[in-house]
């Protein structure tokens, strides 16, 4: 499926709408058999196809597949990408990927706990920050609020060296130590 959509979008750019067309077709026409064939494979109880253990994903399947039945080119184009999210079914029945998975999910159930870690060191910083820059950089370090900006903006890198160089070469409190070059070469210029 993945592929099948890969293939139509790199040919939806060039002026080949028959053969996406087809394809498009083709692989419709394989869904709604797969699905049948499953409705079928239920025996008396064809209502099991969106009740049972796959329910979510047959139903799923289903409606990408009616719906891919009549639709306009720009509906089509959607309905590919939902396509995509069979492919999520297939990495879920292989273990490497499901303990891989896990992972992210343990991870991210965590992420609560980590963005507590963060603010509570921004807020810290940011107090600081204010109690020693205001003066010298009322621009970065006016009041709290605009003191944690600036240390996102320093922990991102977004133009972090503007900062540096305003509290480097500015700061009346605590200066910078600017050497010259003849304070730390040896005389006879060798290190």
């Amino acid at each position: 499926t993945g592929i099948i959509v890969g293939i139509t979008v790199g040919y939806e750019s060039m002026e080949n709408d028959q053969a996406c067309a087809m394809i498009d077709g083709v692989m419709t026409g394989i869904f709604a058999t797969e699905i049948l064939l499953k409705i079928i494979a239920e025996g008396f109880a064809p209502w099991v196809y969106f009740t049972g253990e796959e329910w979510v994903w047959n139903t799923f399947d289903f409606i990408i597949c009616v719906a891919g039945f009549g639709l306009s080119d720009s509906s089509i184009k959607l309905l590919r990408l939902m396509r995509l999210l069979r492919v999520t079914k297939i990495l879920g029945r292989i273990e490497q990927i499901q303990v891989i998975l896990r992972g992210l999910i343990a991870g991210i159930q965590s992420m609560g706990y980590i963005l507590l870690l963060i603010f509570v060191t921004f807020y810290v910083f940011a107090i600081v920050g204010v109690m020693i820059f205001r003066e010298n950089d009322p621009f970065h370090f006016p009041g709290l609020p605009m003191a944690m900006v600036t240390l996102w903006r320093c922990a991102t890198l977004e133009d972090w060296t503007d900062v540096m160089y305003t509290e480097y070469f500015g700061c009346k409190k605590f200066p910078g130590i600017y050497l010259d070059e003849k304070d730390w070469m040896p005389e006879n210029g060798q290190l």
